[in-house]
């Protein structure tokens, strides 16, 4: 078993920025955050998010 085992174990859609666009939360280590775009989920700003608990499905 190494790290990346977990990742994508929880996946969530959020609109944690206000920015009235979904953003993709993925488990890894911790959780990666790949902010949401008028084209889609994009890879340019992604970061890591711990601001907030993402657990359940609301």
């Amino acid at each position: 078993m190494t790290a990346d085992d977990q990742f994508g174990d929880l996946v969530r859609l959020r609109d944690t920025n206000g920015g009235g666009k979904a953003d993709l939360l993925v488990s890894a280590v911790g959780f990666l955050r790949l902010p949401g775009s008028v084209g889609g989920i994009t890879t340019t700003g992604a970061t890591e998010y711990d601001a907030a608990p993402v657990d359940s499905f609301l």
